[in-house]
């Protein structure tokens, strides 16, 4: 038998049969790695998901907290106003003791 001029012995169509046959375990292994590397991404995936929606939930919970912040430091204002007006109003009337600044 001839293949591309040179002529196919017992030993060289061995060697073709075994480089052949090497190529088919290259691609079942490389097959196996595939899969493997799917699985890995869709766990990834998943995690990449569960990750978002709770880094979502805690830009929530900070921006409530936040908000209660913004909300006492508002009220702090105004008690703090409340008092100064009523230090004012103590020291206007004579009602504050001179120990008692």
């Amino acid at each position: 038998m001839e293949y591309n001029g040179e002529a196919i012995t017992k030993v060289r169509a061995r060697e073709l049969y075994n480089e052949a046959d090497q190529k088919v375990l290259n691609t079942a292994f490389i097959n196996t790695e595939i899969k493997n590397a799917e699985k890995h991404i869709q766990r990834a995936d998943a995690v990449t998901g569960k990750l978002t929606e709770r880094a979502n939930r805690n830009a929530e919970e900070l921006d409530d907290c936040q908000h209660l912040a913004d909300r006492m430091s508002e009220r702090s204002e105004r008690i703090q106003r409340i008092i100064a007006d009523v230090k004012s109003a103590n020291k206007t009337d004579g009602t504050q003791a001179d120990s008692n600044p």
